[in-house]
């Protein structure tokens, strides 16, 4: 079997482990990394107690941040991406306040989690995290940015090819 061919049954594997996880339990969030063989591997962590309440009935929109003269584009997450954006979140340390600039040209994405009583609005630019939760304004630091490039790969099939590039180096840019 070839190493493509490894890689791609690997990452099935992996997609039916995570829906079979996903399905039968409400308290998993999962951890999704790449072996030293860059096959995909998952680590099942207990949540904190702050995590979310539960997986929406309605997907999460989101919002690509980025014009101010048209509209900005936006997608769907489904309720299984949405549950390993719930995990991602959930691992992030929390961080003192802070505001984010007012700038022109990318500014982050802007996620609508629609639940049961309230729609709940996190926002995602650089290593920053913000969202409201049962009242309370909720800051996390993602140094890595691993948050703001997976809501990128995301993003990948709703953007134009020229768009991505563009958003993706300054993503890259401001890593360096």
């Amino acid at each position: 079997m070839s190493q493509n061919s490894r890689k791609i049954l690997s990452s099935a594997i992996l997609l039916m482990v995570i829906f079979l996880l996903w399905k039968n339990s409400d308290a998993i969030a999962l951890n999704l990394q790449t072996s030293k063989d860059n096959l995909p591997t998952i680590s099942v962590p207990f949540p904190p107690a702050d995590s979310f309440n539960t997986v929406p009935m309605k997907p999460a929109t989101v919002e690509l941040d980025m014009f101010s003269t048209r509209a900005n584009p936006t997608w769907v997450l489904t309720p299984a991406n949405l549950e390993v954006l719930h995990s991602m979140l959930n691992s992030l340390p929390s961080t003192e306040p802070f505001e984010f600039a007012d700038n022109l040209g990318y500014r982050g994405f802007v996620i609508e989690v629609p639940e049961s009583d309230r729609t709940v609005l996190v926002k995602i630019y650089q290593d920053k995290i913000q969202y409201d939760l049962e009242g309370q304004t909720r800051f996390l630091l993602d140094r890595d940015r691993k948050v703001e490039n997976w809501l990128l790969m995301s993003a990948k099939s709703n953007l134009p090819e020229s768009l991505y590039l563009k958003v993706q180096n300054q993503i890259q840019n401001v890593n360096r």
